[in-house]
């Protein structure tokens, strides 16, 4: 429900939501080379967890199986988003795909189904814990990130009970809740709520000054703008809401996700 970008920058962003496609792009390659690079290194991951796990004790072993299913749920996120973008895609679950490249690409349906049968896996191995409830990693993925992307698989396979059924298991756990200000949400005041299911950390290295780690905002802000915030300033004029999203919300006369978002 945004404008993907392209509208001022970045045109084929724009054409591609037209199903309009340019092959010379260099974000659809970078997209690929990118996800396939972390899921290889993921799979590199599992494979030194076991090592190690040979010569664990149980509390060892337990914690190795814990990082295993940590990985399957990170490798399925990639998984996802290829499969979504391009529909037929190579899974790979090894550090040497040659073979799997050799047995050619997966279906959607297929690769959404292997998603969903590896958060089943998963999810006995995660802790039943919220996100901001982990100390070891806060934000970190848990048995409720594992059902999340599961109902995404099932979403995109369009079983709706599966949806119904992964998201049910969230809810009923009582571990959750909206944040109270939608404003605030994505805002450092709503950084590891109860509403979050996962969350990438960002650091400053625990310096006022000097290299800083974060994730960069440019793209989001709308262009040919002067905020009158110090600090701020106009972006590339991605990710604005869509004009059916903004009817939507007029719609149902909804107004503060509307205007915060």
């Amino acid at each position: 429900d945004v404008n993907a970008g392209g509208l001022g920058d970045q045109q084929p962003f724009a054409d591609t939501d037209l199903y309009n496609y340019d092959r010379d792009f260099w974000m659809y390659n970078s997209l690929w080379n990118v996800h396939y690079n972390d899921i290889i290194n993921l799979n590199t991951a599992i494979l030194q967890i076991e090592n190690f796990m040979e010569f664990a004790n149980e509390q060892g072993f337990a914690r190795g199986e814990q990082y295993i299913a940590e990985i399957k749920v990170l490798r399925a996120w990639f998984h996802l988003n290829l499969a979504r973008t391009w529909s037929d895609v190579f899974i790979i679950t090894s550090n040497q795909p040659e073979e799997e490249l050799a047995q050619g690409v997966a279906s959607k349906e297929e690769v959404m189904q292997f998603i969903s049968d590896q958060m089943d896996e998963a999810i006995p191995d995660l802790p039943d814990l919220r996100p901001n409830q982990r100390t070891d990693l806060p934000g970190g993925v848990t048995r409720y990130t594992a059902y999340a992307i599961k109902a995404l698989a099932q979403q995109e396979l369009q079983n709706y009970q599966g949806v119904a059924d992964a998201t049910g298991a969230i809810i009923s756990s009582g571990r959750f809740s909206l944040y109270p200000d939608f404003y605030q949400l994505f805002k450092k005041p709503g950084e590891l709520s109860d509403e979050s299911l996962l969350e990438i950390q960002y650091s400053d290295y625990g310096n006022e000054t000097g290299e800083a780690f974060y994730h960069l905002y440019a793209p989001f802000g709308p262009q040919n703008w002067d905020p009158a915030r110090e600090n701020a300033e106009g972006g590339w004029g991605f990710y604005e809401p869509s004009i059916k999203f903004i009817e939507f919300m007029l719609a149902r006369d909804e107004t503060i996700r509307l205007e915060t978002s």
